[in-house]
């Protein structure tokens, strides 16, 4: 039921061009849509096709080349991951239809 109505939400984003330039919401549940498909280099036009499976699918692909294991030290690398993370994390709840939180990162983490 949820998926359909997200499913609803994103078509009518898609039909009316609200993707690309200002920050869109879907549905209320999704603020900087746009961003977090940029991030995950998700084209727009996936919108219509757009479901957990492939935005995780697409995170891990992003993934393997930024991993802090994969690149130790390497900052730059892991600046990438987390905000990977971050986006896969807020995309993923926007399409259960859970409130968006997002996850905080290493510097928020030891200024607490």
């Amino acid at each position: 039921m949820k998926r359909v109505a997200c499913a609803a939400a994103i078509a009518a984003i898609v039909a009316s061009g609200g993707v690309g330039g200002a920050p869109t919401n879907l549905d209320g549940r999704c603020p900087r849509l746009d961003f977090h498909l940029r991030v995950l280099e998700l084209a727009p036009t996936t919108l219509a096709r757009l479901s957990q499976k492939v935005v995780d699918r697409q995170f891990r692909r992003l993934a393997r080349r930024c991993h802090p294991d994969v690149r130790p030290g390497d900052a730059a690398a892991r600046e990438r991951f987390e905000e990977l993370n971050r986006s896969r994390a807020s995309l993923r709840n926007c399409l259960s239809g859970r409130p968006r939180i997002e996850p905080r990162s290493n510097q928020q983490r030891q200024q607490a």
